[in-house]
């Protein structure tokens, strides 16, 4: 899953952590992300978007707190040079993109742990958590591919130009537990909101875009995570939820006993009504301390304890679990894999077709990743895609503004900002036979004679001189008869 949210005081991230008992040597701060209270984090580790240099860091070195607190800041981290336009009170120093896996994974590499299974010279368990990382790299990796970070130049309202980010800089945080001390494993990547532009100049960066595809993403990240799954081989498919992913042979009694914050936070729901709109809100108000998770050796006791009262007391009853969880994968030829995925691309597209009539590109995205995560890689869907436009199977009609009106088809004005709109062949015939028949229908109304309309508007003593307008041109045209109005002027009433 993820989630994103938005940073306004660096300090946040980098002051003292909450545990009491917290080292000293920590004076500069990280601990929301390096001392989770589990005591097996990794230190934090700098990405950069293009791989290179950046503002003075390299790519995959470990995160100096200072450089952290002083680049979140707006500040060049080596020459404290100020990097953006001017400074701004309660500015976004940072978004946190939080990849968090299912719950099955998280168990079944804290489980693996305790068996003598390897993958080369790495334990079945460190590889779990190598290719769980590498999934988290390749979401950042194809985002900055597709130009879904963003940066703007001119004032707001006034020749404001998007433009792709040239690069930028995440924080890489891994944690493996919940406030709750259940298996979690997560990455927090927090992306500094400055950056480097084509021009040389370096600015702010803008979210829009990434929050417009937020489904999508989540879905990317499941899609590149099964795949990375199937390297150890797990067969991870769509579960019954929305959104999700199962492990094939990870019973759900399993992931249920490690489930307590979200029992919490359901629970805390209820209490406010069982409103979806109030999730954030009760997970803040079930949120635990760090200070109150356990050490790694008690925690990972507890775990064990809570594994037997399930049925694995034993060291072979978890290597029989662990076990039921890898099977191989099925091979199909390229030809039927084509052929199998086109057929799922347009499936998935005639499902987005019996809601809307257009869908956007992170629409379309969102509906393919979902159906076929687990069971095809990101270029073959890419690939299925792009072979369907050409085919004219799916066609381009024009693109999406951030407000989410939809602009004329004409494709020489796209910019980096807007979004793709699709629709097929049969829709565009079914808004064409609709015309036609309104055509023919012609002069083939009996008008309704202009005394009685009047008379009966005369009644509706009540109506509005717009509303009586409506009336009379419903009234006196022809067969098919469209009115506009905004939304509460109450266009039903006047009948």
């Amino acid at each position: 899953m993820l989630s994103i949210g938005q940073v306004k005081n660096i300090r946040y991230y980098t002051e003292a952590s909450e545990r009491q008992d917290a080292p000293k040597k920590d004076e500069n701060g990280l601990q929301y992300y390096t001392d989770s209270g589990y005591e097996d984090e990794t230190d934090g580790v700098w990405k950069t978007a293009s791989g290179n240099p950046v503002f003075g860091i390299e790519n995959g070195s470990y995160i100096d707190p200072k450089k952290f607190e002083t680049l979140g800041n707006g500040y060049h981290p080596e020459t404290e040079e100020f990097l953006l336009k001017s400074k701004t009170k309660n500015r976004k120093v940072a978004y946190d993109f939080t990849f968090s896996v299912p719950k099955a994974w998280s168990v079944l590499h804290q489980m693996s742990k305790h068996t003598d299974m390897m993958i080369g010279n790495k334990t079945f368990s460190e590889s779990m958590d190598e290719e769980r990382i590498n999934a988290v790299h390749d979401v950042l990796d194809w985002m900055h591919k597709n130009g879904y970070i963003l940066t703007r130049t001119g004032k707001s309202g006034v020749d404001l130009k998007y433009q792709r980010a040239k690069d930028y800089v995440f924080g890489l945080y891994n944690h493996h537990t919940s406030r709750l001390g259940d298996p979690h494993d997560h990455t927090h990547c927090v992306l500094m909101n400055v950056c480097t532009r084509a021009d040389g100049s370096t600015g702010t960066l803008d979210n829009k875009k990434v929050m417009l595809n937020q489904k999508a993403l989540n879905e990317l990240y499941n899609v590149f995570l099964a795949e990375r799954g199937k390297k150890l081989g797990l067969q991870m498919l769509k579960g019954d939820t929305e959104n999700s992913l199962d492990i094939v042979g990870m019973p759900s009694s399993v992931c249920q006993i490690f489930s307590k914050r979200r029992e919490d936070i359901e629970k805390k729901m209820n209490e406010f009504g069982g409103d979806k709109s109030m999730a954030q809100m009760a997970s803040l108000a079930t949120r635990n301390k760090k200070s109150e998770i356990p050490g790694k050796d008690d925690l990972e006791q507890r775990w064990l304890d809570e594994m037997a009262t399930i049925g694995y007391d034993s060291k072979e009853e978890i290597n029989n679990l662990v076990d039921k969880c890898i099977r191989p994968s099925k091979k199909i030829s390229d030809e039927d894999r084509k052929k199998h995925i086109d057929e799922k691309t347009m499936n998935s597209i005639h499902q987005l077709e019996n809601m809307d009539a257009v869908f956007s590109k992170p629409a379309v995205f969102n509906a393919l990743f979902n159906e076929m995560k687990g069971h095809y890689g990101i270029d073959e869907i890419e690939e299925s895609f792009e072979r369907l436009l050409k085919l004219k199977k799916i066609i381009q009609c024009g693109y999406l503004d951030y407000q989410g009106k939809v602009k004329k088809p004409v494709f020489l004005d796209f910019k980096a900002d807007h979004e793709m709109v699709f629709t097929t062949p049969e829709m565009i015939q079914a808004e064409k036979n609709l015309v036609r028949n309104a055509i023919n229908l012609k002069n083939t109304y009996a008008r309704i004679p202009e005394k009685v309309v009047e008379a009966f508007i005369k009644k509706k003593k009540t109506l509005s001189a717009e509303q009586a307008d409506m009336i009379r041109h419903v009234c006196n045209s022809d067969g098919v008869v469209v009115t506009e109005g905004a939304a509460g002027t109450k266009k039903i009433y006047p009948f």
